[in-house]
């Protein structure tokens, strides 16, 4: 008895990790016409206006930082230019935000960027959505990096309540030194809500 009882309960786990897998494999597509027809919430998510380098509509988290300059080493599918960071000494981060408002909803987020380090060693950088309420700040979500070719990357949220007066914030950050010095490239920036 005790022997079926184990294996029920071994059937049960493998269908709920199964079932599981398969609903977070039918958020990540992207080729889902729906996810395909969702507006982009990021401004100036290439880093570039009317073929001109631009940090329009994105602002330093510690003051004016981290070579704040771009690249003409870009990803496929990229314009002319990436954003080029470089870490800022401890407990500083070489980092830039950009605010989202007005959205009132309780909606999966999805974060889609192409990132590149150059000189990384064993340095990540991030990308990371959080929300700034008349509360303060809440949940971070964080996705950790250190390829050193250009790779797409995918970060998606637990459902998020907004009210109007909330802004949500992207924070793209090539992280913090007290030593080493490397570089950290970021392109096309894109922000979805997922109807939840």
């Amino acid at each position: 008895m005790e022997t079926k009882l184990y294996f029920l309960i071994l059937i049960f786990c493998v269908g709920i990790t199964s079932c599981s897998k398969e609903k977070d494999n039918l958020q990540l597509t992207d080729n889902s016409a729906n996810l395909l027809s969702l507006p982009n919430l990021i401004q100036n998510s290439e880093f570039e206006i009317n073929g001109q380098s631009s940090f329009q509509y994105w602002n330093y988290t510690y003051g004016p930082c981290c070579l704040d300059t771009f690249s003409a080493d870009v990803p496929t599918g990229g314009g002319g230019y990436s954003l080029h960071l470089e870490p800022m000494w401890v407990p500083a981060t070489g980092s830039v935000e950009t605010y989202i408002t007005g959205l009132n909803s309780n909606n999966i987020f999805r974060l889609k960027f192409n990132g590149k380090m150059i000189n990384s060693l064993s340095a990540e950088a991030s990308a990371s959505i959080y929300l700034k309420s008349v509360l303060g700040t809440s949940t971070i979500w964080t996705l950790n990096f250190n390829n050193t070719q250009w790779t797409q990357y995918i970060l998606l949220t637990n459902p998020i309540q907004l009210v109007s007066s909330d802004t949500l914030v992207v924070k793209l950050s090539a992280g913090s030194t007290e030593v080493a010095t490397w570089s950290t490239l970021f392109d096309n920036i894109e922000l979805v809500q997922i109807p939840n």
